[in-house]
């Protein structure tokens, strides 16, 4: 665990009983539980990071692009980032999305470093089908996702888990990459 990370340790409290995705479900039933997301952010480094996304849109729900964004202005967050790029149909699998940056932090926090393999390459068959689905739902909302509730890790309890997921594209109308921040509180 990354140390004196004192925005990691005092994320603003989740109920988790708001998270209900049920763990066995179908496509259809986490595209329902998807789609009544709303963009409620608790943690304000999550919230910071929205609103950076929302400042490099070039127009009125038009995506930016991966070179909207300005690495050196999200530095602090690249630790808790994913950025995964669209190869193929998303409906063919998760072989369709391509894990081009992993986080030091999430490198820590899952036990495993996924930079530059697969998303069918996750070593956690459960966790890989709810992101392939998230990153699905993303890709053909093309719309911002952020999504909340407890996570089990590493051997770690992570009482409460925000995730964000931002949809970029270079043509402004397919997602080609999906930029993915994750924070954790509740550390024990």
């Amino acid at each position: 665990m990354p140390q004196n990370d004192q925005d990691l340790l005092d994320a603003p409290s989740v109920d988790t009983d708001e998270f209900d995705l049920p763990k066995e479900a179908t496509p259809e039933e986490y595209y329902r539980w998807l789609s009544e997301r709303k963009l409620e952010f608790r943690h304000p480094k999550i919230k910071a990071l929205y609103e950076y996304y929302e400042s490099k849109r070039p127009g009125p729900d038009i995506m930016p692009s991966r070179n909207d964004l300005v690495l050196r202005d999200i530095t602090e967050h690249l630790p808790h980032n994913v950025l995964t790029e669209v190869t193929g149909d998303p409906r063919a699998g998760p072989d369709s999305f391509f894990c081009r940056i992993f986080g030091n932090t999430l490198t820590e926090v899952f036990g495993y470093e996924m930079s530059r393999r697969l998303l069918s390459e996750y070593p956690k068959q459960e966790r890989m089908l709810r992101t392939y689905f998230i990153h699905m739902f993303v890709t053909e909302s093309k719309k911002p996702l952020c999504i909340y509730g407890p996570l089990m890790a590493s051997g770690k309890d992570f009482l409460k888990t925000e995730g964000l997921f931002l949809p970029l594209s270079y043509d402004k109308e397919r997602v080609d990459h999906i930029l993915c921040e994750l924070r954790f509180s509740g550390i024990s």
